[in-house]
């Protein structure tokens, strides 16, 4: 069987559009992690939020939280980069 290009291109799109979270979504997935208490998983989605979207203050104040709580705050060079900028 032979497909072309255009074919290809659909399905990368569409592997894409399913793999990749908007940060919104993202940040919905951290929430619902962090009110799990999984700070593990809502820190992995937070740096996720901030990498596609540095401006999402919301992303920012959990981060914030769940590095405090780890007591990480002052020692976090993706917090500082990311929060003080």
């Amino acid at each position: 069987m032979h497909f072309n290009g255009k074919y290809y291109c659909f399905v990368l799109l569409l592997l894409s559009s399913s793999v990749f979270a908007s940060p919104d979504e993202d940040f919905e997935l951290a929430v619902q992690a962090f009110t799990k208490a999984d700070t593990n998983t809502a820190y992995i989605h937070l740096k996720n939020v901030l990498q596609q979207a540095p401006e999402h203050i919301s992303a920012k104040v959990l981060m914030g939280k769940i590095l405090l709580d780890k007591g990480y705050f002052c020692n976090s060079p993706f917090l500082k980069r990311t929060l003080f900028n």
